[in-house]
């Protein structure tokens, strides 16, 4: 009996076998195991042959008061009973007779000195059971008492295992999508730091690179592996390595959540470059920080247009201030050179006043020289184009510049008759005549002479890509 009923884990399976041999010892019309719930005051039958009772079907929860099975689970010893009909009743004996059921004997079914449940058997004849039959089946109930309970850890052991089952493949199908959202994620964290167009660098607590991308390597000049164990101060400008790293460790100390900043860095070339940095703390769960991540730009060339941007408005107010003095010093020289022609023309060119006269005339034109200087400096007047005959254009300048050369340069003009027309700025062309007037008598402090020639010329492609 004992091996058969060990011979397997499944419970129905130990309990037909079990119902089998027992028939072969003890005659039963009907026989039933039943486990008990002491906490509940409720009994199952886990298992019935034969004869078949209302209300006792297996897997009904019946309660247990005031039936026989609390009797044998309140005392703990068999309950043989000769004829139902007879002495103690109990709960659904009335249906026991009306099957025609008559003896009923229950065995306690206890492992490790608990009772599991029980064996219950029943006959249609009475005193079927007697002390012989009580003998064998307590025998039996002590066999089979461990193999029910290994079958109900196994069942229980695979019911949890089926329950478990599809949690850990949902769990393991999260983790899955965890698995491949995190490297999804890595990917894209790798290609932004790697294909950046800005350089990205990693710093640790010892103020040292930890790994840059390759847009850093190249605005520094040096390789990943050069770049890779320095200190943030070998590229710092060392005027500001003592401000760059209190800033840094303000950062990593938890003071402030990140920064951003304009400072010079020093290239693998020996050249300073200016870049415009942000840089923030990369921080564990606790919020603790791992690293410092910057992120680098390159502003050297716009650096170098807003300081070029910032003399052009310097020079633009110099010109504004440079043009007002000219025009106030021109109403000055307006009346010296105005009345030293007219003493000239009173006086005779022997006459002692007639040098005096002639030194005041020449540093009044000098001062004017000086004034057209300054106004062509200051000059911000919009492009009128027009068009215009140059030969008129030198006649009428001719003045002018003679009074510019000065004596010693003497001022000719050859003027091709047949001149065609141009569109210029009349004033803008004067001024390159005036400028060219006083670039040659810069050119000829001893005196010379200036010609300015007109023709018409035909300025073929090599020409011009010679000029570009």
């Amino acid at each position: 009996m004992a091996r058969t009923v060990t011979s397997t884990l499944e419970i129905h399976q130990v309990y037909e076998q079990f119902a089998t041999e027992m028939k072969k010892l003890v005659d039963f019309d009907r026989v039933t195991v039943d486990t008990i719930d002491q906490e509940a005051a409720i009994f199952s039958p886990e298992y019935s042959s034969g004869v078949e009772l209302g209300g006792r079907e297996v897997g009904k929860v019946v309660p247990i008061a005031g039936t026989a099975v609390e009797c044998v689970f309140r005392t703990g010893r068999t309950l043989s009973r000769e004829d139902i009909r007879a002495g103690d009743r109990f709960e659904y004996d009335s249906d026991r007779t009306d099957a025609g059921l008559r003896s009923h004997i229950l065995v306690p079914l206890v492992a490790r000195d608990r009772t599991l449940g029980l064996m219950s058997l029943q006959s249609r004849r009475s005193g079927a059971y007697g002390p012989k039959e009580q003998a064998i089946l307590e025998r039996l109930a002590d066999q089979i008492a461990p193999a029910v309970e290994n079958a109900r850890l196994y069942d229980a052991v695979q019911q949890a295992h089926n329950e478990l089952e599809p949690r850990i493949e949902a769990r393991t199908e999260e983790l899955t999508r965890a698995n491949t959202s995190l490297r999804e994620s890595e990917e894209q964290f790798r290609r932004l730091f790697e294909e950046s167009p800005f350089g990205v660098a990693l710093a640790d607590e010892e103020y040292r690179i930890i790994k840059v991308n390759n847009a850093y390597c190249q605005m520094l000049g040096y390789s990943e592996e050069e770049l890779s164990g320095l200190s943030l101060n070998d590229i710092n400008h060392p005027d500001e390595t003592e401000a760059n790293e209190a800033l840094f460790m303000k950062l990593f100390r938890g003071e402030i959540p990140s920064y951003q900043h304009e400072k010079r860095r020093i290239t693998k070339a020996g050249e300073t470059i200016w870049v415009r940095t942000t840089t923030g703390a990369l921080r564990d769960e606790n919020g603790k920080p791992l690293y410092v991540l910057g992120v680098v730009e390159n502003i050297t060339d716009r650096k170098l247009l807003r300081e070029q941007l910032v003399q052009a408005q310097k020079m633009e107010v110099v010109g504004q201030l440079a043009g007002g003095v000219a025009h106030d010093f021109n109403n000055l020289l307006t009346p010296i050179l105005g009345f030293s022609d007219l003493g000239m023309d009173e006086l005779a060119a022997d006459h002692p006043a007639w040098k005096y006269f002639e030194q005041v005339q020449g540093a009044a034109e000098r001062g004017a020289d000086v004034v057209r200087r300054l106004l062509l400096f200051s000059r911000r007047q919009i492009a009128q184009p027009k068009v215009v005959n140059l030969n008129d254009l030198v006649l009428n300048t001719e003045r002018m510049l003679d009074r510019l050369l000065g004596e010693d340069i003497a001022l000719t003009s050859s003027l091709a008759p047949d001149l065609g027309t141009v569109k210029v700025d009349p004033g803008q062309m004067e001024q390159v005549l005036f400028n060219l007037a006083i670039n040659a008598r810069d050119a000829m402090p001893g005196g010379g002479k200036l010609t300015i020639e007109t023709a018409s010329v035909t300025l073929d492609h090599g020409f011009s890509s010679d000029l570009s």
